[in-house]
């Protein structure tokens, strides 16, 4: 299931051995980076790959897309949080989240 910037807000069901694709846009060259939020008493679902691609390979500084692949671990419910921020500020210029219910 591939997941982006558009479900933001929304509940999504697994089953345990399912896997999630989050693919989120951002700019690196803003110093701009998606930051997770990191719950850890939550470990239902975990992380598996982190990788970042380029949308337009042409064009210096500009967008690119992270995707982050989790699978879902055991029965449970958790929220993946993503804040748009430089790492040096305290507050994000936008947020992403979502709720993973596994049964």
């Amino acid at each position: 299931m591939i997941i982006s910037e558009s479900d933001n807000g929304k509940c999504f069901h697994l089953r345990v051995g399912d896997q999630i694709k989050i693919t989120l846009t951002w700019n690196p060259s803003t110093g701009y980076i998606w930051m997770e939020e990191f719950f850890p008493e939550l470990k239902n679902v975990v992380i598996l790959e982190s990788e970042h691609s380029s949308s337009d390979q042409k064009i210096s500084g500009g967008s690119s897309i992270r995707t982050l692949t989790y699978t879902a671990m055991v029965i449970g419910k958790r929220k993946l949080k993503f804040n748009y921020q430089r790492p040096w500020d305290y507050e994000a210029v936008k947020n992403f989240e979502i709720t993973v219910n596994v049964n």
